[in-house]
């Protein structure tokens, strides 16, 4: 009687492909979970600008021209106030910088406020 059974090379091809296979599926989760930390950080820098958007409005537009200061965990805000010819109008810019990892992001938004009377 014949035993039918694998032969070595048959075992070492299909490691071969399972490791190849093990390999991309490893590389493609990392690549997610890097793809997910730099959603959240894009996501946490919009609300922190409607945020900072709030609290200017709030202020004197004409003494105050912007500030810089740190948020927190790594978050850090940059504001520049100008007033648009005699009206009552604002160009606000703000900047949040934060980084992820060795590389340095940054969000900006620009927009136009008017001074409460």
């Amino acid at each position: 009687m014949h035993k039918k059974s694998f032969t070595l090379l048959e075992v070492l091809f299909v490691l071969c492909i399972a490791s190849i296979s093990l390999f991309f599926l490893v590389n493609t989760f990392s690549r997610m979970a890097s793809a997910l930390s730099t959603i959240k950080n894009y996501t946490k820098a919009m609300f922190l600008t409607e945020e900072e958007f709030f609290n200017i409005s709030q202020k004197n537009l004409d003494s105050y021209k912007g500030q810089e200061h740190l948020i927190g965990e790594g978050f850090s805000v940059k504001e520049q106030i100008s007033k648009i010819g005699n009206d009552d109008i604002f160009s606000v810019a703000i900047h949040i910088l934060w980084g992820q990892g060795k590389i340095k992001k940054k969000f900006s938004t620009l927009s136009y406020v008017r001074e409460k009377k």
